[in-house]
């Protein structure tokens, strides 16, 4: 790679970071706009009952104990996936769409529905390495301690599909 593709891809990635960032700060605040929803009608969600993870660290999360989530999957900016997991599906949360072998999945997505994913891709057997590499992972964990945690997730994911019309979500578009 010579001097001058070296720089465009530095370039690129600096403005895909900057895409992403943006995308984080509209996420969090339309999560904190949820907060006010969720208290105007009745049902307030405390702070510490609900926590955002920036994503910065993509990795394969572990869902705690008494916890359910929406998660957010990005690529450079954009809005990929955003799904949910109850108390009761932590591998769900964890693996499910890093893989081929199991329902809908964004790993299939992104390989089997998206050339341009495909090239970057290369093979189903690097799927989870690059979406490690490449793809921004948000976490919103809600306590599920009271049992209303399936109900918050429910309208928070609802909320976002809604907010942020994901490239993967053909129903809602």
């Amino acid at each position: 790679m010579d001097k001058h593709q070296m720089q465009s891809l530095c370039e690129t990635s600096a403005r895909a970071d900057a895409a992403s960032a943006k995308k984080i700060e509209e996420i969090k605040e339309t999560v904190d706009r949820f907060r006010s929803l969720a208290k105007e009608l009745g049902h307030p969600v405390e702070k510490d009952d609900l926590v955002f993870d920036s994503g910065h660290q993509h990795e394969q999360p572990t869902l705690p104990k008494h916890h359910c989530a929406v998660y957010i999957f990005l690529h450079q900016g954009e809005v990929l996936k955003i799904g949910k997991a109850n108390a009761k599906s932590g591998n769900r949360y964890r693996y499910q769409h890093y893989r081929f072998d199991v329902g809908s999945t964004l790993a299939k997505s992104l390989f089997e529905n998206d050339s341009e994913f495909k090239s970057l891709i290369g093979s189903k057997e690097n799927a989870e390495s690059w979406m490690l590499a490449n793809l921004v992972r948000i976490n919103v964990l809600i306590n599920d301690r009271d049992g209303n945690g399936k109900a918050i997730s429910e309208l928070l994911e609802a909320l976002l599909h809604y907010r942020f019309r994901p490239r993967f979500e053909g129903a809602i578009h």
